[in-house]
């Protein structure tokens, strides 16, 4: 895939942007572990009067590949947030005069829109001194914090259109969930099958001291279609637009110091393949499981009223009130309809933040990904303790 050619997109990119007598510049390639839909090439267009540093992000050009993923669906859906629905976001919240906007995107250049060709072409936000979490470690409060606030602002902004401008909100969700990428994800990876067997070679509870656990995890282990799939069918009057894909990866952050990095002042999602509507939780959950410390997991009822503020502020900004438009009552009974699908997000990502990069799975090659993750002993074991401490929140909260 590094001899994808960029020379036509790049050619029209620095007309559009009146770059002279262009060159390229080629840059890294991404690692292993860090996209599973395609690659990302960093290069730079160099003109005699001005540069651009781009990221050109495509897609698997391998037929095989097309057939295990749906790789023209999930391109196709980030190539229609950037080029309808992040402008109708921007120009609606410009009519209402929002001072602090959702505006947590990158820029975006073009497209090729060809199967088996597809490829964007964005900002390269690495050169504005973002960067990606560690996925390695836990995250901490800040930054968590920002993000939830980044998701309120994103949420928001739909709920704002629905109420304010639902012909627009009509227009530009029509039909985005004509397809369920996640059902046909786990229908192609056997996730349950995975899942199941997964758990059940954890032994992460005692069946005799710790029967409680023990007893509703293997609950959820044998009955995991039939708690997940109403959750992937999951709509109701409170649907909003999702990002879809709330892993560690598809957000990078910036710093006013880049010798400390503990404290973020801005932060940008990156990925839009996965885009639909639903309940916020299906974003929240998938985000706060998969990277949260035990000691945040533990503080959820902060997070969440945090969350629900900064969605307050938010609306308010529109002059809308929350309790009309989305009260906290509902966003209780959502988190503990929903939150599942964190959980079972959970039980993949986790390990998977914990790889090498040479060890990250091949989606393309529809392996049995969760259950030929190497990790070593040590990561093992802090892994399991993850797990395990998740599960027992999910089954004291009464969540499960």
């Amino acid at each position: 895939m590094s001899n994808y050619d960029f020379t036509d997109l790049a050619r029209s990119i620095a007309s559009r942007e009146t770059i002279n007598d262009h060159r390229l510049e080629y840059h890294s390639v991404s690692n292993k572990g860090d996209g599973y839909t395609g690659s990302v090439r960093a290069v730079s267009i160099v003109g005699s009067n001005k540069k651009l540093e781009v990221v050109f992000k495509y897609s698997h050009r391998d037929p095989i590949a097309h057939e295990n993923l749906p790789l023209r669906h999930a391109y196709t859906s980030e190539i229609r947030f950037y080029e309808q629905i992040a402008p109708a976001f921007t120009k609606f919240q410009d009519k209402h005069n929002v001072q602090d906007p959702f505006n947590h995107s990158v820029a975006y250049y073009g497209c090729i829109n060809e199967p088996l060709n597809e490829c964007l072409a964005m900002e390269n936000i690495q050169c504005s001194n973002y960067h990606l979490w560690d996925r390695k470690k836990q995250m901490n409060s800040s930054h968590l914090e920002l993000a939830l606030k980044t998701f309120a602002k994103l949420h928001g902004t739909s709920m704002a259109m629905k109420k304010l401008d639902p012909e627009l909100y009509l227009n530009i969700t029509d039909g985005l969930d004509d397809f369920n990428i996640w059902k046909d994800f786990v229908e192609k990876s056997d996730l349950y099958t995975q899942t199941s067997d997964h758990i059940n070679t954890m032994n992460i509870f005692d069946p005799n001291t710790e029967k409680k656990y023990y007893e509703k995890l293997e609950y959820f282990r044998v009955n995991m279609k039939e708690l997940i799939d109403p959750i992937l069918d999951y709509h109701d009057k409170y649907d909003v637009i999702l990002q879809g894909d709330c892993w560690n990866n598809n957000a990078m952050y910036q710093y006013d110091d880049e010798n400390d990095r503990s404290t973020p002042t801005n932060i940008k999602l990156l990925d839009w393949q996965i885009i639909q509507t639903g309940s916020i939780v299906m974003d929240l959950s998938y985000f706060f499981y998969t990277i949260a410390s035990k000691e945040n997991i533990d503080d959820l009822d902060k997070y969440m009223k945090f969350y629900h503020q900064a969605l307050a502020d938010h609306l308010n900004a529109f002059d809308l009130n929350i309790e009309e438009v989305y009260p906290y009552s509902v966003f209780l009974n959502h988190w503990k309809k929903i939150s599942l699908f964190g959980l079972i997000q959970a039980f993949s990502m986790r390990k998977m933040m914990l790889l090498e990069q040479e060890d990250a799975p091949d989606f393309a090659e529809g392996v049995d990904y969760l259950n030929t993750m190497y990790i070593d002993e040590e990561k093992d074991k802090l892994y399991k303790q993850q797990m395990k401490d998740i599960v027992i929140h999910f089954i004291d909260r009464e969540f499960l």
